[in-house]
């Protein structure tokens, strides 16, 4: 009689060894479907037949630090980005800071949105309660547009998005009609409702679900600002 001294987990890791031979015999592809395995499996040189093989590891291995450094350059290039646009919002601040009453206030807020944020229109609606003032930003309590943007002033968070065409009228006046999308900001609190709308003739400028971080920022600031000049 011959007594197997292997260990006692031999004979299942030939099985399963086995088992993984046949299964690559009858699927010949399976690295082709499945080729983030490659990059995990550990292939010495000098293994006979194993240089097709080593090739696709290298070959999918090159594949993963391509994009990988493409995602890394799509980082660095939106860091870049936020830095430009936080530069902005800061000369703007420091326009704003300098107004001493409202009209140096709409003024300097909708050059700085449109010349400086790239907007191809925007404004702002600040609710009086007489009738509307000597400036369209001026907009009294009984004129019916404020009921389109009551959600919105509500919920006191900016919005992007489309816009209908009553609600375009209402922020944009006779620039309204080629204004595709637009990030609309509330001002609301004891003190004062308003809007601030930046508008964009590309319907993707500002798209529902897009963060609105800086946007956030913006109505901040503008509020903080227009407390004082009021």
């Amino acid at each position: 009689m011959t007594i197997d001294q292997r260990p006692s987990g031999t004979k299942q890791n030939v099985a399963d060894e086995a088992g993984v031979v046949e299964f690559l015999g009858r699927n010949p592809r399976f690295f082709d479907t499945h080729p983030e395995v490659l990059a995990q499996i550990e292939v010495g040189h000098q293994a006979v037949g194993a240089v097709s093989l080593i090739e696709r590891q290298v070959a999918v291995l090159r594949d993963q630090a391509t994009q990988l450094r493409g995602r890394i350059k799509e980082l660095a290039e939106i860091a870049r980005d936020n830095d430009a646009l936080i530069a902005k919002l800061h000369r703007l601040n420091l326009e704003l800071v300098k107004c001493g009453n409202l009209d140096a206030y709409f003024t300097v807020l909708i050059q700085g949105l449109e010349e400086n944020f790239g907007a191809d229109a925007a404004s702002v609606r600040l609710l009086v309660d007489a009738g509307a003032g000597s400036r369209p930003e001026l907009v009294g309590r009984s004129v019916s547009g404020w009921q389109l943007f009551e959600s919105i002033l509500a919920r006191r968070k900016p919005v992007c998005g489309r816009f209908n065409t009553q609600q375009l009228e209402f922020l944009f006046g006779s620039r309204a009609e080629p204004i595709k999308s637009v990030a609309v900001v509330p001002i609301a609190d004891l003190q004062a409702v308003g809007l601030i709308a930046v508008g964009s003739v590309d319907p993707e400028r500002f798209r529902a679900g897009m963060s609105t971080a800086y946007l956030c920022y913006l109505g901040e600031m503008a509020h903080a600002v227009l407390q004082r000049v009021r």
